[in-house]
Order: structure tokens, then sequence, then C-alpha cells
């Protein structure tokens, strides 16, 4: 209930921007939108020396919304009169996945020119590691006054489920939004369930920079492509050379880590960075094709 709550709030409140409810990412309304935004103020420059008209980005406002639509109908099954079978053949969860490779393309189209190069010099070092330091906190700003909202929601409309949810290692995880880090259950879940999304988009705000620098080279992003899918690929062998349960109570599960866990959905967010530099690419060569 809470998570629809959540999920309504943010559709309501948000100038209709759903993707900032689903993955907090970058200020996709203000930069894209606006006249006067980032992206607004010389007509949506993209990288240097290049630019794209806005409206290449607003052909994902259906896309966005539909992915929000499934992700809202997955958690209404078993609610509002809708029963726990309710639209079973399609993956309605899989939206959440749209959200995190979408969050790479956002973010690398508002930050990616300033972010994927570091000069030689301390000074510019220096501007580089400022520049992180003011990412890190504005996307944090974004999504942990919502988190901290929607936990307190919990506290005063489920107090059943905060008691049952509450320990001291699942209330701190979900401060700090690490909860989905960590493979158990009754952690990666507690308290308001749907956060765990917030807590995944945390860790790709914190390997962002490291994921961006040098992308406009395509071995780095080959590279990281690669090593991001062996991630995932690692995590499952090791699911099953273990041989997880798939939910447990107390014991860490492989839906937990592999469904959640951050180290496995961010091969998903390096899609997303790796769609944008495509989409650039794509962008020049109908350029060409309009001068030949």
């Amino acid at each position: 209930m809470v998570g629809f709550l959540w999920v309504f709030s943010k559709l309501t409140f948000s100038n209709g921007s759903v993707l900032e409810l689903m993955v907090g990412t970058a200020e996709v309304e203000k930069s894209v939108a606006s006249p006067t935004g980032v992206v607004g103020q010389v007509g949506s420059i993209v990288s240097a020396g290049e630019s794209i008209k806005p409206d290449k980005i607003d052909s994902l406002t259906a896309l966005r919304f539909f992915a929000a639509l499934c992700v809202v109908l997955h958690h209404m099954k078993g609610h509002f009169g809708l029963g726990s079978q309710f639209l079973e053949p399609f993956a309605l969860d899989q939206g959440v996945s749209f959200f995190f490779v979408l969050s790479g393309f956002i973010l690398s189209f508002v930050y990616g020119a300033r972010l994927q190069k570091v000069g030689a010099s301390f000074s510019e070092k220096k501007a580089w590691g400022q520049l992180v330091s003011s990412f890190l906190v504005a996307r944090l700003a974004r999504i942990w006054p919502l988190h901290i909202a929607c936990l307190l929601l919990t506290l005063l409309l489920l107090p059943a489920k905060f008691q049952a949810d509450y320990s001291p290692l699942n209330m701190l995880a979900s401060l700090l939004l690490v909860q989905a880090w960590i493979p158990l259950l009754d952690t990666t879940f507690a308290f308001n369930s749907v956060s765990w999304s917030l807590s995944a988009e945390f860790f790709f705000y914190l390997v962002f920079p490291l994921l961006i620098w040098k992308s406009n080279l395509s071995a780095r992003r080959l590279a990281n492509l690669t090593i991001t899918l062996l991630s995932v690929t690692f995590f499952v062998a090791l699911s099953g050379l273990l041989h997880l349960p798939e939910m447990a109570c107390g014991t860490v599960s492989y839906h937990e880590l592999l469904y959640a866990g951050p180290l496995c959905r961010v091969f998903e967010f390096m899609l997303g960075i790796t769609a944008y530099y495509l989409f650039l690419r794509s962008g020049r060569r109908r350029r060409q094709n309009r001068r030949n």
C-alpha cells in the first residue's frame, strides 16, 4: 500500500516526471524540457561540439509512461480487487529494468560531456572531483528525502509491518539506502519494500563517474559492458554452486542477490550509458547523410 502511495505521490506532484519517480535520475524535465536548463540553454548540448534537438528525448515519454504503468500494475496485484494472477503472462516488474537502462542513458545525456574526461593538470582533476561531489550530493538530495518520507508513511499506515521488519540492521541499512546491497530477504524488502530500487539506483550514482569516465571511447564502453556482464554471470554461477534458496528468511537467497542486487543490476545501467553513445553516433551519421 505504501508503495502504491509512493508511486501515486510522485505521479501527482512531480510535474509529469515519471522517470524521477522510479530511478531518481538526472533533472530530466529541468535539463531537457526547460528553456533555461543545462541542455535547453544551447539547444540540448549532449557532448562537446555536438547538439541534438530536445524532441529526440521527448520521444521517450510514451515509453516511460508504459514502463511506469507496468510497475504500478505489478504492485497492485492482490489489491484493489485484482487477483494475484492479474496479467500473469506479462513480466510487469521488468518495467524496473527499463528505468535502470533509461537512468544510465539520461545521466549520460546530462552529465556525460562533463564527466567523461579528466584533465591532466591538478586543477582539472580537482574540478572533476568537485563536479563528482556535486553530482552525488544532488542525486542523493533527490531520492533520500522521498525515501525517508515513505519510511515514515510505513510506520503510520502499516505499523504491524514496520514492527515485524524492525531490527537494527534493517533500520540502519534502510536509512543509509543500502538495503538492496544486502542479499537477505528480511533486509532488502524491509519496511517500504519497493525502496530497494532506490537503493540500487544509489549504487549506480556512486559508480557512474567511473563508468562514464572515458566512455566516449568504444574500447572503454566494451570493457565496462564486459565487466558488468561478468558480474551478473559470476553471481548466477555462485548461486547455483552454493545452491542458494530462491527466497528464504535469515539467509542469503538468489532472488535478492540477482533480482535486487545492484552488482547484477548495474549491467542494465551500463546498457543505458552505451545506448546514449550509440544515440550520439546515429545523430552524427544522420547529419553526414544530409550533408552528402
